[in-house]
């Protein structure tokens, strides 16, 4: 259920003794849930509208707009989510394939794709698009990921995709590792980030700005968390233990649990 080309997602954060599960729809964007909740007829009414569920939005942007590496970590500040840009409605620049208003040509100059943001939230690091755990210096993140720590701290790891993805291509050691999965239609756009569980209410102390027109168009606070928490809250909370266990339940009589490895 739940990431997009603009990436949304459904994070169930881990009870004691169990593994978190990320849910992503992708392709899903706030008019997608809207569009299926009118259809189904539970506009406010879907599991997520629960008290328990945590709501926000998230931004998805990229480290910068190269298909490959550029052998730095800067962020390039053009592609940050700027909600007065996200929604302006100044006409548009008027060259060969451009069309939209200004805001519009803004969210599809700047979009992430799917690999990136994937590999920020897996990983916690902006990266450049078309990278799936690699880093913008040319250097793999190889037992970075989370799930790879959370594996290690004895949590069950696997996926399930819809996606198709072309074999794996290995161009040998240091170099990016050919690969693909089909992808199109991506912006810069906030999409929904809806949590519940332990560590949920980590995500608002990770807040970094408000979108007021998102708010307003889409009856929803406007606060939004950028996708690189996703990593951060799931690693604290497998890892560093930080999140609060007044929150979850305890842990199955007769259960066991292994040391952390960060």
């Amino acid at each position: 259920m739940l990431k997009s080309r603009t990436d949304p997602f459904l994070w169930l954060l881990p009870l004691p003794h169990s593994s978190p599960f990320l849910m992503i729809s992708d392709g899903a964007g706030y008019n997608t849930f809207l569009a299926a909740s009118m259809y189904q007829g539970k506009v406010g009414k879907q599991i997520y509208d629960g008290p328990e569920w945590v709501q926000l939005s998230c931004s998805n942007y990229p480290l910068n707009r190269s298909i490959g590496p550029t052998r730095d970590n800067q962020q390039d500040p053009i592609v940050v989510y700027d909600p007065a840009k996200a929604w302006s409605k100044a006409r548009g620049e008027e060259a060969p394939g451009a069309f939209g208003t200004a805001g519009y040509q803004y969210m599809l100059s700047t979009y992430t794709d799917s690999a990136a943001s994937a590999t920020a939230m897996a990983s916690g690091v902006k990266t450049f698009n078309n990278s799936i755990n690699w880093k913008n210096d040319g250097t793999p993140l190889w037992g970075k990921t989370v799930a790879e720590v959370a594996k290690k701290n004895g949590r069950s790891v696997g996926m399930i995709t819809t996606e198709p993805f072309d074999p794996i291509v290995d161009h040998g050691p240091g170099n990016l590792p050919g690969i693909k999965h089909y992808s199109s239609s991506h912006s810069n756009q906030v999409v929904p980030l809806y949590v519940r569980g332990a560590g949920a209410e980590e995500f608002r102390k990770l807040i970094v700005g408000n979108d007021p027109t998102a708010a307003k168009t889409w009856n929803i606070s406007g606060d939004y968390v950028d996708n690189v928490s996703v990593y951060k809250v799931t690693h604290d909370a497998i890892v560093k233990d930080k999140v609060k266990h007044s929150q979850i339940n305890p842990p199955p009589a007769g259960s066991t649990s292994g040391p952390m490895v960060e």
